[in-house]
């Protein structure tokens, strides 16, 4: 699946749109490694997600074929890490 639309699948980005511009403004890295919106993510890839107030690294568990309900998403993922930027001071770039 793309990595846009997983995102939106996995409820971590309102609109595929919005996905994709986080995507291209270097927000969301697999592997560390900055990539297209069009990137095919595969189970156990690890996704760094940088939101305004907190930053998030996910591993893949299974990649799901349509849009997964909220309360059922973290069944797809597990969360490696998760850092608040704001109790940080941490600031987004961009």
């Amino acid at each position: 699946m793309r990595l846009d639309l997983l995102l939106k699948c996995l409820c971590l980005a309102k609109t595929r749109s919005e996905a994709a511009k986080g995507i291209n403004n270097g927000k969301v890295r697999v592997g560390g490694k900055t990539v297209k919106p069009s990137k095919e993510i595969k189970n156990k890839d690890i996704l760094q997600i940088r939101y305004p107030e907190k930053e998030i690294v996910i591993e893949i568990i299974e990649v799901p074929d349509k849009q997964v309900p909220r309360n059922k998403r973290e069944q797809f993922y597990r969360i490696i890490k998760e850092r608040d930027l704001n109790r940080e001071g941490g600031k987004d770039i961009g």
